[in-house]
């Protein structure tokens, strides 16, 4: 079976304003395929009436670089297809393809990094994102006009 969740933040008069879709890499190379991405995309859609993350899109795979099996779950040419074929599944679908270390130093690095990579590069997207339920500013101080 394969090991994947997909998470939707709701936001204000139902609408998504965001889809993340995370699976670990560890698997085998056919467990995580993009049939299972474009499956796992599908369903978020399905169940979504409105429009579905039109403000951020990620796709986290998953690794722990503390882990054993990581080294032994693939060959290094079986990790690079798999990775070419997620990064053009993500480009075809709208979404950024982030490989995220979900170790406890893999959590904490790259922060300092003017290009983040990793959890860094997932917190960036997210502090970045305006959300419908932002509330904007009108006038006032600090303001232009």
């Amino acid at each position: 079976p394969v090991v994947a969740t997909t998470t939707t933040t709701t936001t204000t008069a139902d609408k998504e304003d965001g889809i993340i879709l995370i699976f670990p890499t560890t698997l085998s190379s056919t467990s995580t395929s993009t049939d299972t991405l474009t499956t796992m995309h599908q369903t978020a859609e399905s169940n979504i009436q409105s429009s579905l993350g039109d403000t951020i899109r990620l796709c986290l795979a998953t690794f722990s670089s503390t882990s054993s099996s990581t080294s032994t779950s693939l060959s290094r040419k079986e990790y690079e297809e798999q990775y070419s074929k997620r990064v053009l599944w993500c480009l075809d679908h709208g979404y950024e393809y982030i490989e995220v270390d979900i170790s406890r130093e893999g959590l904490t690095q790259g922060f300092e990094k003017r290009e983040k990579d990793g959890f860094a590069r997932v917190v960036e997207a997210m502090r970045g994102t305006v959300w419908s339920s932002a509330v904007m500013c009108t006038g006032g101080r600090g303001g232009r006009g």
